[in-house]
């Protein structure tokens, strides 16, 4: 669990936000600076490497892209592909 006692929200004006959104395992999975054993996890998101990195971008916000159940599209299937950014989410609310 993380300690939210002391930490204060950014209060970024919206003129001045920057939103990145980005998908855990598409941004941290070949990642070369990360620990192998964070790649593709959430907790490469946190890791210095990544923190320097949306900073140096001037980033103010993460949006990460969806992480429920999904269902892959058919005409994807057939071509051996899958929807690998899940933006077909399946019983979004069900436990």
């Amino acid at each position: 669990h993380y300690d939210w006692r002391g930490d204060k929200l950014p209060r970024t004006p919206w003129g001045k936000t920057v939103i990145y959104e980005a998908h855990v395992k598409g941004l941290t999975y070949l990642h070369p600076e990360l620990p192998e054993a964070l790649r593709g996890t959430y907790s490469a998101l946190g890791h210095p490497v990544m923190i320097d990195y949306f900073k140096a971008l001037g980033i103010t916000a993460l949006e990460l892209m969806p992480v429920a159940q999904f269902a892959s599209e058919p005409r994807l299937q057939r071509m051996g592909l899958s929807n690998y950014w899940g933006y077909n989410p399946l019983a979004y609310f069900c436990p």
